[in-house]
């Protein structure tokens, strides 16, 4: 199975998830439910007769040190009151390490929100939820904390060049020339003028639960950090407002983002003036990395969705250019 080449081999989920529940003092294994959305690690939820949550088997290629250091980012989000599920300590240690057939794992218990991501609900987002989720991201963005990120997620438009060398022999004609004149426009920003602060990084529909009671809840914070704040707000119209399912009713979705963004955060001329270009080369991004995923194997609902979403998003853009 796909997902268990994320952490070397495919496990006996139930035998982990009764060790889990022993160790943790989660009362009897019930049953568990494998998570198939998201690219990374290997999460699923594990119902015990004390209620249920969320566990997640980091992918064999984080490091201790990179697994910390997502708990850390955990702790001062939930310590800054951004609505975010908590981690759940093992004999006061967030990661618990598991050995089988010579293998080690880690992973670390979070706790459940009773919903779903805003990528399986898949209705166009309403402008209560967008007003609920501009005072998230504000919140988030006054954090003080100084985590620098060191180096951008490959989906991200700072990789935009970096990611068509990998894939440029992949693409057709037509993508590849609209790729070049993108890194053009790009090449011309200077991103020394964009401000920084706190960001999450990756704020797409499958990092957004909404839970039962409407309430909107941030997750995966493995891309947060100090970092250009403008990548957040290009994630948020790409990736959450935008969907090619609702397009007619997009244009005026994003129009109330920007301007309960600003009522709170207001963003400088420079950044209004890039940002058309840098939601062209997060959208290409997208297309070079879900087009390459394609062809290695991955083609997965999920990265068809993501690949028609991007495409059909380029050709929005580029006639309002």
């Amino acid at each position: 199975m796909e997902l268990f080449k994320r952490i070397g081999q495919e496990i006996d989920i139930e035998k982990l998830s009764k060790e889990i529940c022993g160790s943790y003092q989660f009362g009897q294994y019930n049953r568990h439910e494998l998570i198939f959305v998201g690219i990374d690690d290997l999460s699923y939820y594990l119902y015990t007769s004390n209620g249920r949550y969320l566990v997640k088997i980091m992918n064999k290629e984080k490091t201790k040190e990179d697994i910390s250091e997502f708990v850390q980012k955990n702790m001062i989000i939930n310590k800054n009151y951004v609505h975010a599920p908590k981690i759940i300590l093992h004999n006061e240690e967030a990661i618990f390490t598991y050995n089988i057939n010579d293998l080690q794992i880690n992973l670390i218990v979070m706790e459940c929100i009773d919903g779903m991501d805003l990528y399986s609900i898949n209705k166009v987002i309403t402008k209560e939820d967008i007003d609920k989720l501009v005072d998230m991201v504000v919140t988030f963005h006054k954090i003080e904390e100084k985590i620098e990120i060191n180096d951008y997620d490959e989906y991200c438009f700072m990789k935009i060049k970096y990611d068509y060398e990998k894939t440029e022999k992949y693409l057709p004609k037509d993508i590849k020339t609209q790729i070049e004149e993108v890194i053009k426009e790009f090449d011309k920003i200077e991103l020394g003028k964009l401000p920084k602060c706190f960001i999450h990084g990756d704020l797409i529909s499958t990092n957004i639960m909404k839970d039962k009671n409407n309430q909107l809840w941030l997750i995966d914070f493995y891309e947060s950090g100090v970092g250009i704040r403008i990548l957040d707000i290009v994630k948020i119209l790409n990736s959450v407002i935008y969907n090619y399912q609702y397009e007619d009713e997009t244009n005026k979705l994003e129009e109330h983002f920007l301007h309960r963004y600003e009522e709170e955060m207001p963003l400088t001329e420079y950044e209004l003036k890039v940002l058309p270009v840098l939601r062209k080369a997060d959208a290409l991004v997208g297309i070079m990395l879900e087009t390459y995923d394609a062809l290695r194997g991955r083609d997965n609902v999920e990265n068809q969705y993501w690949l028609e979403n991007d495409t059909r998003l380029i050709k929005k853009l580029e006639k309002e250019s």
